[in-house]
């Protein structure tokens, strides 16, 4: 993510501000200063910025102050970012525009407002949006916004807070914390939360699994099994009861055969009587009168159904000639339309004709100018061209004039003053320019460039000699601190050696544990079966004398209380819960001091590995003999501090002297810069002079080029004219043009577009009226072609008359055309219905006439019958002749039937009845009913009994497999887990703190190579290494102010490269700068730059040190307005 605009509008103390990060100086600067005075509100750029991005502050967030505060009679928390809004302003905001780490430019925006803005309206709900720059999309809804602005920071806001602004005091408290404290700051910093819900996962797996197990077992316990003899037992009653079940029902089968004969036997000869009266209903139904009479009709009907049909079509055809007959009285009225149609097309193609006469006499008159008439758009075009030539002059001459004004009223008299202005300007500047040079050779004359060599040598000297002086120092430290090296290695040894020891004389006591547990579970499980139920249940029913079913044994004495039997098993279950304790405990303790052991070896290893690389006792041998041979002191003489004393103060002497020349020498070169900087002023001011003298000429030349070019546009137009009228002459004739054309051309090309168009109507109607008289000629032809046709089909027709006053139709030949199509369609069907008539009627008088026919009237009276009468007539008949056919057949199946059962009777006993028979097999059920429930009993807890068999071999087989993997989590709880997630959190962290305090001495080294950090394994002790006093290792409780920095500086850090992505470019500390003054501060700052020249991260530091102020030029200032609360942001830099 960068950085790019913060617009701040009343925020805090902050009335207006706008910076821009992408602007120089804060562009190219790698540490850049935010300062002011105390409560000048330089935190509150940080708070404008997470404001913009996650609409809260560090401030609200990182208070533990709980309750509400009163705004305008209303309640509002403690940890509204509202507040911040400036006293006596109506409305806030902050604008933040930045580039995503998703590529896309995008503009936060968080505002808050009275009501109505006014300083004394109630206190608004905040609005917060986020704008995609790139695409146009806006984002209003808080869920909507975080979720974008994860996805372009990369950073929630806790850990935009952690890595990249890192607040006041975080660190400070973070070193004096108590253990517990440490632990939950480093995962509120690091956000590796995770273990601690890692080991309390384990612990209540674990828990979880012991549970399962032990309900696995349980329900294996629950299951209850039959023994051998008695499962024996049951089967041998079943299969008597079996048997006797089959002979029942082999009984009850004999039983339902007769009873079931008898009832059939009944029940057809029933069915025989019915079928012999259906039989005689249905011979009467076919004797009666009316179905005779109905055959009769129906016979008649089907013999006369030929006649009936030729006597059908000939009162068809009689109704057909009636039809046609109307058809042509109504045709002959359509016949007379047309004739009065014809009539009128003649009539009016005569008008045509006498129209084209007098069109033709008017063309002739104008076919003189026709040539003219042709023209008439050339004419127009050439007129309007000579128009507008003549207009453009007119305004030419009224131009070239406004422009000779210009000219010598405004635009000579400038360009004489900008020429005198610039010939003063110059000599000015020759006189200060020699001025310079006077200044230039006397600075050359002092030879500054040798003078500061020659200091530069005796200040490196100096810093030689002290250098000298204290790797000297360090060297004797070194050495003294790598005996003690060696002797913290040795000790760190001998105690992982101790601790081996002990693994190695727990691990044949776990053994022991082990297998003692497992042999009290064995005999505990033996003694549980003894009290489980069935096992009582079987004691419950034995006696002295009777034989035990498990062991077959005869009982000689009474058997124990079962009071006594539970204590023996509650014995057993404490013994075994007694042995599972030691070995847990064993087994824990074996975790811990392996898991201790392997922490210390391989910090031991961390240690060792870092001590060998820096090696600092031969980096001081090799820097001491460096920094002598700087000097020119040679190492190993034993008067080496002595003659670095000499050296220091002959070096000191002669730097006095050469440090107050070199002061002449920068007074003088400050006077020359001055004298420059003036210099360059008046060049710039020449340049301005020289541009404006240069303005002004152009302006000259530019309005004399205006006037010449008015000039010979002018000529241009009036040749253009003369072409014009050359060609109008030649257009319109020498005598037309004669008649004024020359003086109005526009007004003279109008009358002839007037007369043109004129002659060129009479043309088109002439046209016209020409294609309308051929039309007229053609449907007269047609037409009457047509009223010729009609009448040699219908000769009566040619005396109709016609009406010469009616008016034509517009579809005249089409109507005649169908009129005539119409007629003989007409005249066709007439003759062809009068010959259908005559031929049926012979066929009707030849049928009635012969022997089989049947009298006119009665043939005429079947007519008016329809065919669905006689049709349901005929289906009623068939019905009743099959009814009696059915009838008989249904008579003899029933006799045979009563025969066939007769033959099949079984042998049947004296008095059997089919009510006896009934209750007979109603008693034998009851008693099979009884044997079958008995059997059914048996069978089913035989049944029951293999289900659970099986279901038991499955439990077992599952709790076998939960104990397995219960032993597996309980072996992990025994190394990570706890309730509290406690174990596991502190070996995660002791690696992440020794992982951070690695990462941290880097940045230490830079800042200072006095201090190194270093951590107890498996602990959260922090301790200071100080080179300066023989490697101490002291702990972090006990450094000044400004070791407190240099600590919490290089943690930062450390933890800016862990939170690692580098997810924003810019990086600002808000931390206690005002401990360090001096080198160490110069230090800190170089380390900052660093990071840019590492990862190209800029580094704002908030603080109001004056000795900031002069190391780092670029600066953001804030400071106090002089008439108000209100703080003035201010960006300076080189």
């Amino acid at each position: 993510m960068r950085l790019r605009r913060l617009t701040i509008h009343n925020i805090a103390s902050i009335e207006d501000a706008v910076i821009d990060f992408e602007a120089c100086p804060l562009a190219d600067a790698p540490v850049f200063l935010i300062t002011g005075d105390t409560g000048s509100g330089k935190s509150t750029i940080l708070d404008a910025i997470c404001l913009a991005l996650y609409a809260t502050t560090p401030r609200f967030d990182n208070t533990q102050m709980e309750g509400d505060m009163n705004e305008s009679g209303k309640p509002i928390t403690l940890r509204d970012p509202r507040q911040l809004m400036r006293r006596n302003t109506g409305e806030a905001s902050v604008a933040l525009t930045f580039i995503g780490n998703n590529g896309k430019e995008y503009e936060a925006s968080w505002s808050v407002a009275r009501a109505r803005k006014k300083p004394a309206g109630a206190l608004q709900a905040k609005q917060w949006s986020l704008r995609d720059v790139t695409a146009g999309d806006v984002l209003s809804k808080d869920k909507d916004i975080r979720t974008e602005i994860l996805a372009a920071v990369g950073l929630d806001f806790r850990q935009f807070c952690r890595t990249v602004m890192l607040a006041q005091g975080e660190f400070t408290r973070f070193l004096n914390s108590r253990n517990e404290e440490k632990a939950s700051i480093l995962e509120k910093i690091t956000g590796m939360d995770i273990y601690s819900r890692l080991g309390v996962k384990i612990y209540q797996i674990a828990s979880t699994k012991k549970q399962d197990c032990d309900e696995a077992m349980r329900k294996v316990d629950a299951v209850k099994l039959l023994d051998d003899d008695a499962i024996a037992g049951y089967n041998a009653n079943l299969a008597s009861l079996d048997k006797e079940i089959a002979g029942q029902k082999k009984r009850r089968e004999d039983l339902e055969l007769r009873r079931d004969w008898l009832k059939t036997m009944a029940l057809l000869v029933a069915a025989a009587d019915d079928a012999a009266s259906a039989h005689k209903a249905a011979l009467d139904a076919v004797a009666c009168e009316s179905y005779q009479s109905d055959s009769q009709l129906v016979d008649k009907w089907s013999r006369s159904a030929e006649a009936r049909g030729w006597l059908a079509a000939a009162m068809a055809a009689d109704d057909e000639v009636k039809s046609q007959d109307k058809l042509l009285t109504r045709l002959c009225d359509d016949f007379a339309e047309v004739k009065n149609g014809l009539a009128y097309v003649e009539a009016e193609r005569a008008g045509l004709s006498r129209d084209i006469s007098e069109i033709e006499a008017s063309i002739r008159e104008e076919s003189c100018r026709k040539e003219m008439y042709d023209n008439v758009q050339a004419i127009n075009s050439l007129a309007a061209s000579i128009a507008g030539y003549k207009d453009k002059i007119r305004d030419a001459r009224v131009a070239t004039g406004k422009e000779t004004g210009r000219l010598e009223g405004t635009l000579r008299p400038e360009l004489d003053k900008a020429t005198e202005d610039y010939d003063r300007c110059r000599a000015a500047l020759d006189v200060a320019r020699k001025e310079v040079d006077g200044l230039d050779k006397a600075f050359q004359e002092m030879n500054m460039p040798e003078l500061r060599i020659k200091l530069a040598e005796l200040r490196g000297t100096i810093v030689a000699c002290g250098v000298a002086r204290e790797s000297m120092n360090k060297l004797v430290e070194e050495k003294s601190r790598k005996v003690e090296a060696e002797r913290h290695f040795a000790s760190c040894r001998r105690e992982i050696a101790s601790l081996n020891s002990e693994i190695d004389r727990l691990s044949p006591l776990i053994v022991k544990a082990k297998s003692l547990m497992e042999c009290r579970e064995r005999d505990y499980e033996k003694q549980r079966e003894s009290v489980g139920k069935w096992a009582k249940d079987i004691r419950s029913r034995l006696n002295v004398g009777d034989v035990c079913p498990v062991c077959r044994r005869q009982l000689l004495e009474a058997l124990p209380l079962e009071e006594e039997i539970d204590d023996v098993c509650r014995c057993a279950k404490d013994e075994w819960d007694k042995a599972v304790a030691d070995y847990r405990g064993l087994c824990d303790r074996k975790a811990e001091v392996d898991t201790r052991s392997r922490a210390m070896s391989e910090a031991l290893e961390r240690e060792i590995r870092d001590y060998e690389s820096r090696d600092a006792y031969g980096r001081a041998l090799s820097g001491v003999v460096e920094a002598f041979g700087k000097c020119g002191v040679a190492w190993g003489g034993g008067e080496e501090d002595s003659a670095l004393s000499r050296l220091e103060n002959d070096v000191a002497a002669s730097l006095k002297q050469v440090e107050k020349k070199n002061e002449d020498g920068d007074v003088l070169e400050k006077s020359i810069r001055e004298h420059r900087v003036a210099v360059e002023r008046m060049t710039d001011n020449l340049n301005s002079l020289a541009e404006r003298k240069l303005a002004a000429g152009k302006m000259v030349d530019d309005c004399r080029n205006s006037i010449a070019t008015y000039g010979a546009l002018i000529d241009g137009w009036r040749a253009e004219i003369n072409k014009a009228e050359t060609a109008l002459r030649v257009m319109v004739g020498e005598r037309e043009w004669a008649d004024g054309w020359s003086d109005n051309p526009v007004g003279k090309a109008l009358a002839v577009t007037t007369a043109a168009n004129a002659y060129n109507k009479l043309v088109e109607r002439h046209r016209e009226l020409t294609a309308r008289s051929e039309q007229a000629e053609a449907l007269r032809r047609e037409v009457g072609d047509i009223v010729e046709g009609i009448t040699r089909v219908l000769p009566a027709w040619k005396d109709v008359k016609c009406d010469l006053s009616a008016a034509g139709s517009p579809s005249l030949k089409a109507k005649a055309s169908a009129l005539f199509t119409d007629i003989k369609v007409a005249v066709d069907a007439r003759a062809r219905a009068e010959s259908r008539r005559a031929e049926n009627r012979n066929r009707v008088g030849r049928y009635v006439a012969s022997p089989e026919g049947i009298p006119l009237d009665e043939l005429e009276g079947l007519q008016g019958y329809s065919t669905e009468t006689i049709s349901s007539l005929a289906s009623a008949l068939k019905a009743v002749a099959d009814d009696l056919l059915t009838k008989d057949a249904l008579l003899k199946n029933a006799r045979q039937r009563l025969a066939d059962h007769q033959k099949a009777m079984p042998p049947l006993e004296p008095g059997d009845t089919v009510e006896r028979l009934d209750e007979a097999i109603k008693e034998l059920d009851a008693l099979s009913e009884a044997k079958g429930r008995e059997a059914g009993a048996i069978a089913l807890m035989l049944r029951q009994d293999a289900e659970l068999c099986s279901a038991q071999a499955s439990l077992i087989q599952e709790a076998r497999r939960k104990k397995e993997e219960y032993d597996r989590w309980e072996r992990l709880r025994v190394l990570l887990g706890d309730a509290t997630g406690k174990k596991f959190r502190e070996i995660a962290q002791s690696y992440v703190l020794a992982s951070l305090i690695h990462s941290a001495n880097y940045y230490m080294h830079g800042l200072s190579d006095r201090y190194t950090l270093k951590v107890v394994p498996g602990t959260f002790v922090i301790m200071l290494e100080d080179a300066y006093q023989g490697y101490t290792s002291r702990s972090a409780a006990t450094i000044s102010g400004g070791e407190s920095f240099l600590v919490s500086l290089s943690l930062a850090l450390a933890l800016s490269d862990i939170g690692g992505r580098l997810a924003v470019d810019t990086l600002f500390i808000d931390e206690g700068f005002g401990t360090l003054s001096g080198e160490p501060l110069r230090k800190a700052v170089d380390t900052l730059r660093s990071l840019h020249a590492a990862s190209g991260r800029h580094v704002g530091i908030i603080s109001h040190v004056e000795e900031l102020r002069e190391r780092i030029p670029v600066q953001i200032r804030l400071s106090r307005s002089s008439d108000s609360s209100s703080s003035i942001v201010r960006i300076s830099g080189l």
